[in-house]
C-alpha cells in the first residue's frame, strides 16, 4: 500500500482509493467481519444473488407498453409509436426486451443505478438502447455545472457522454442524480453472511470437525513443523478423509478444540442473515427459498381428502383435485402448488372425533365469539358466534373447530372402470376388500368365520349379477363377475370361484393384494352415496362388528385402508371417532393364529348407521334398536352451527393440545378457495398468492415507477410527453383469486365505472354486442338514459349480461 492510500485510509478506514484506468475511484473497505464487500463479491453470496434475481426477473417479465393519451383522459396502446417496439420487443440488434430489462433491474438492485447508451437518428428519435455496465460508468459535474458520464468500454477505452445521451435510472439517493448502492449501504450485514458461509465451507473442508493441536514430545524445527502441518492437512483435512484413522509417530498426541459450530450458533446466524438481506431488498423470504419460517404447514402424515380419497399431504401433486369448503358447500378445487416448506414444531390438536397435526401458524376454521351486542333493553348482552380461520397456536382446550361431515347427496356417479355398478356388486367388493384374496392363477376366494350367515346372500347377489351382466361390455363371453357366479363353490368357512377372467377384472378394479396391501380403490369415492353405503355394508360384514348399543366398529391390520374406510363413512354423513390401535391375539378363518397390532374406529350414531345396515340378522337388529346419537345436538345448539342449511360440516370441541418435536412440513396452495380438508378438519392453505400481490405493491412498484418516469423524461421530447407515456402492466400479477375478481368486477359494473366488455377483456374473453355501455346501480340502465328508462327494458339488459 503506497503512502497516498495509507493517508486516505487513516481518515476513511472503510474506503480505499484504487486505481482504475486513468482515474481514482472509491471501493468498499474491510467490514467488521473481515470481508471486503463489493458488488461482484456480494453477487457470489446466495442470499444476495437470489434477491437480486427475483427483482430483475420480475421486472423483465412484465409487459412494458407505450400508451397514447386522449382529451377525455382515456388511453389506448400506441403500437404505431416508434418507441413501442424498442421498449417492448428489442431495444437493440443484439438484445431482447426481457434480457435488457433483466440487466437494468440487476444494475439497479446491486449498484443502485442502471445505464444505457441512447442511439438517436438525425431527427433526434431514439432507435436503439445499449446497456452499460454500471461499474464502468462514473458521473461528474463539469465546471459549468453540467452532468456528464465517463464510460469505459470493453477494451478499456474511456469516453465522455452528455446528459441526453445516457438513459440513467437512479435508485434511492440524497441528490436525486445518483443512487446509492444497497450492497454498499448493507456491507456489514452482507459481509457477516459471506464470512459465515466461508466458515461453514472451511468447517466441512476440515472433515466437519473443529480444529485441534498436535503435541510433540520433542522440539521441531521450522521446516519440520511446516511439513508436518501440510502432511496432516493433506491426509485428514477434507470431508472424504473425515473417518480415516490417524497414525501418530514419535509420541505425538492430538487434542481437539472444544469450539463447534453449534456453540457458535452458525446455523442460526446464517438463517438470521438471510432474513435481514431479504428485508434490505424487501423480498418475501419464501421467494428465495427460505422456508424455515413458512406459515400454514402440515406434517407428512396428515391426510388430505382428495377426489380419489384421503392422501398424505406429502403425496399430493399439483394438478390434483381436493375437496374445498367455499363457505356454503364442499366443492372440488385444483391444487396449484405442493411444496415441502422446511422443518417446524408440530401441535397435535385432539377432539373426540378428529386429530389434527399442524404447525402453530396453520389456520384452522373455528367458531369464535364476536363483539358482544347489547339488547334493546340494555340489561343483557348477546354473544354472536362466527366462523373464522384461526392460527393453530391460538387455539385452546375447549375451543370449537369445524369438521368435515359429508358430501352433498347428489354427488357421485354409477360407473366403475369396467362397468356400470350396482348395490350388489359394491357389497361384494366390500366383502372382497376384507376377506377375499385375488389371484389370476387361483381365481377369487372369500373367507369368513363359520358363524357368518351372509354367504348365501352373497351367492344369490352374484347369480343376479351374472343374469344382468351385459357380456358386450367386456367384449367376450363369460367374462368378469358373471363367470364367478357360474363357478361358485362353497364350504362352511370359504366360498370361491376359479374364474381367471373374474380375477383379471377385479385386479383392474384395484382389489388385488393381501390383507396388508389392499386399499380402497379411488373410483369408489366418486360413486353416488347409495353405492358407497353398499360398499361400507360389505366392509362391515367382512371386517366389522356391531355392539349391543348399535355402534359399528371397523377393524384392519392395514392402517391406510382403515383410514380410507373411515373417510368413506364421512362422505356419506356417518359420524366416526378417531383411529386407535391395540394389540390382539385371535384365530383367522384359515385356522392360523394372529398376534399383532390392529387398528379400529367406531361409528357411534345408530341413527346414521341404519343407512349402512348389514346382512347379518344380529347386527341389523342391534342397529335398529340402538339409541339415537344426539349428544352433539345438545352440546352445540347455542353456537348456531356452521351453516344452518348445510349438513356437510359439523363441530368438534378440542379436548387436548400437545406439542411434538419439529419435523418436515408441507404446504398446499389450492386454487380459488384456498381451503381443504386435513384429517377431517377444514383448514386454510398457504397465503402465497396474497404475499405475491404485496410483493408487487410494495417491492416492485417503486422500481417500476422509477423506470417509467426515466423513460418518459429521457427518451421523449416535451411534445411527445404530452401525448405518450410508457407504463408497465402489472394487472396479471394483481389479479387475485377468482372469487375476489368476481366481486370486484360486479362492484365495478354496478357502480358504472367499468363496462362489461372492459371486464371481459381483463379476463381474456371476447367482447359481446352492447357490452361497451356503462350502467347505473340498482336499475341497471344505460348511463346516457339518466335513469329515465329509455332502452332499459329487461330484454336489452339481458343482452348485456357477462
Amino acid at each position: 500500500m503506497n503512502l497516498i492510500k495509507r493517508i486516505f485510509r487513516s481518515f476513511h478506514p472503510s474506503q480505499i482509493p484504487t486505481e482504475r484506468g486513468d482515474r481514482i475511484w472509491v471501493a468498499w473497505g474491510e467490514t467488521s467481519s473481515g470481508e471486503i464487500v463489493s458488488e461482484e463479491a456480494a453477487l457470489r453470496y446466495s442470499a444476495v444473488f437470489s434477491c437480486i434475481r427475483v427483482l430483475a426477473e420480475s421486472i423483465a417479465q412484465l409487459p412494458l407498453k407505450v400508451y397514447e393519451r386522449f382529451g377525455d383522459d382515456s388511453r389506448q396502446v400506441a403500437k404505431d409509436f416508434y418507441l413501442y417496439p424498442l421498449l417492448s420487443l428489442q431495444p437493440n440488434a443484439y438484445t431482447t426486451a426481457f434480457h435488457f430489462w433483466e440487466f437494468m433491474g440487476m444494475s439497479m438492485a446491486a449498484w443502485g443505478n442502471a445505464y444505457a447508451l441512447i442511439d438517436r437518428s438525425y431527427d433526434g428519435r431514439v432507435f436503439a438502447l445499449r446497456q452499460l455496465r454500471p461499474d464502468r460508468v462514473f458521473i461528474r459535474k463539469t465546471s459549468a455545472g453540467k452532468i456528464v458520464y465517463d464510460v469505459t468500454d470493453d477494451q478499456g477505452r474511456p469516453g465522455t457522454y452528455l446528459f441526453d445521451e445516457i438513459l440513467h435510472i437512479p435508485g434511492m439517493g440524497f441528490d436525486g442524480i445518483q443512487g446509492y448502492s444497497p450492497i454498499r449501504l448493507a456491507a456489514e450485514t452482507i459481509g457477516l453472511g459471506i464470512s459465515a458461509t466461508k466458515y461453514a465451507g472451511g468447517f466441512f473442508k476440515n472433515g466437519a470437525t473443529p480444529g485441534g493441536v498436535l503435541e510433540h514430545p520433542g522440539k521441531l524445527s521450522e521446516d519440520s513443523a511446516k511439513r508436518l502441518r501440510k502432511n496432516w492437512s493433506d491426509i485428514y483435512g477434507r470431508v472424504d478423509n473425515a473417518h480415516k484413522t490417524a497414525i501418530l509417530e514419535e509420541g505425538m498426541k492430538f487434542h481437539a478444540m472444544s469450539i463447534n459450530p453449534e456453540d457458535a450458533q452458525l446455523i442460526e446466524t446464517r438463517k438470521m442473515n438471510r432474513t435481514e438481506i431479504c428485508g434490505i431488498f424487501r423480498i418475501p423470504p419464501h421467494m428465495i427459498g427460505d422456508l424455515d419460517k413458512a406459515t400454514f404447514c402440515l406434517p407428512a402424515d396428515v391426510e388430505v381428502l382428495s377426489e380419489t380419497g384421503p392422501k398424505s399431504i406429502a403425496n399430493i401433486k399439483a394438478g390434483e383435485k381436493v375437496w374445498s369448503w367455499d363457505g356454503n358447500t364442499m366443492v372440488l378445487a385444483k391444487v396449484k402448488k405442493s411444496v415441502c416448506s422446511g422443518v417446524d414444531e408440530i401441535l397435535t390438536i385432539r377432539t373426540t372425533t378428529r386429530t389434527l397435526r399442524a404447525n402453530k401458524a396453520h389456520r384452522v376454521l373455528a367458531l369464535r365469539k364476536t363483539k358482544a351486542l347489547k339488547t334493546r333493553c340494555g340489561c343483557c348482552q348477546r354473544v354472536r358466534w362466527m366462523c373464522e380461520y384461526v392460527p393453530a397456536g391460538e387455539l385452546k382446550v375447549g375451543d370449537t373447530i369445524v369438521t368435515f361431515n359429508s358430501l352433498l347427496p347428489s354427488y357421485g356417479g354409477e360407473q366403475c372402470p369396467t362397468r356400470k355398478v350396482s348395490e350388489g356388486l359394491m357389497e361384494f367388493c366390500g366383502l372382497l376388500l376384507g376377506d377375499g384374496p385375488v389371484s389370476r392363477r387361483a381365481g377369487v376366494t372369500l373367507a369368513k368365520a363359520g358363524k357368518a350367515i351372509y354367504m348365501d346372500y352373497c351367492r344369490n347377489v352374484m347369480r343376479e349379477e351374472s343374469r344382468s351382466f351385459d357380456k358386450s361390455e367386456n367384449g367376450r363371453t363369460g367374462a368378469g363377475l358373471a363367470a364367478f357366479a357360474v363357478y361358485l363353490e362353497g364350504v362352511d368357512r370359504q366360498t370361491g370361484g376359479p374364474s381367471l377372467m373374474t380375477a383379471e377384472e377385479l385386479e383392474k378394479l384395484g382389489f388385488s393384494g393381501d390383507a396388508r396391501t389392499k386399499k380402497v380403490p379411488g373410483w369408489v369415492f366418486g360413486l353416488a352415496s347409495t353405492y358407497r353405503l353398499a360398499f361400507l355394508r360389505g366392509c362391515l360384514d367382512s371386517c366389522g362388528s356391531v355392539d349391543k348399543r348399535g355402534r359399528i366398529s371397523y377393524y384392519s391390520v392395514n392402517r391406510e385402508r382403515l383410514s380410507q374406510i373411515r373417510h368413506l363413512c364421512m362422505t356419506v354423513g356417518v359420524p366416526v371417532t378417531n383411529l386407535c390401535e391395540r394389540r390382539i391375539t385371535t384365530h383367522l378363518p384359515n385356522d392360523s393364529r394372529f398376534d399383532g397390532m390392529i387398528y379400529e374406529f367406531t361409528c357411534p350414531d345408530p341413527g346414521a348407521n341404519k343407512r349402512i345396515r348389514s346382512h347379518d340378522e344380529k347386527y341389523r337388529c342391534r342397529v335398529n334398536e340402538g339409541q339415537l346419537f344426539s349428544r352433539k345436538g345438545r352440546k352445540y345448539p347455542r353456537y348456531g352451527g356452521v351453516n344452518r342449511g348445510s349438513t356437510e360440516c359439523g363441530l368438534a370441541r378440542i379436548s387436548e393440545i400437545s406439542i411434538d418435536l419439529p419435523e418436515p412440513v408441507y404446504d398446499l396452495e389450492v386454487a380459488e378457495l384456498h381451503t381443504f380438508v386435513a384429517n377431517g378438519v377444514i383448514v386454510h392453505n398457504s397465503n402465497i398468492e396474497h404475499q405475491g400481490i404485496e410483493f408487487v405493491k410494495f417491492t416492485l412498484s417503486p422500481w417500476l415507477k422509477r423506470i417509467e418516469q426515466s423513460l418518459n423524461v429521457r427518451l421523449m421530447s416535451e411534445k411527445e410527453q404530452k401525448r405518450y407515456f410508457a407504463e408497465f402492466k402489472v394487472d396479471g400479477l394483481m389479479r387475485g383469486d377468482v372469487k375476489s375478481r368476481n366481486e370486484a368486477h360486479s362492484l365495478a359494473i354496478r357502480n358504472g365505472w367499468k363496462s362489461i366488455n372492459e371486464v371481459r377483456k381483463e379476463e381474456n374473453l371476447p367482447p359481446i354486442v352492447g357490452g361497451d355501455r356503462h350502467f347505473l346501480q340498482m336499475q341497471m340502465v344505460p348511463v346516457e338514459s339518466g335513469g329515465q328508462g329509455g332502452e332499459s327494458s329487461s330484454g336489452k339488459r339481458n343482452q348485456n349480461n357477462v
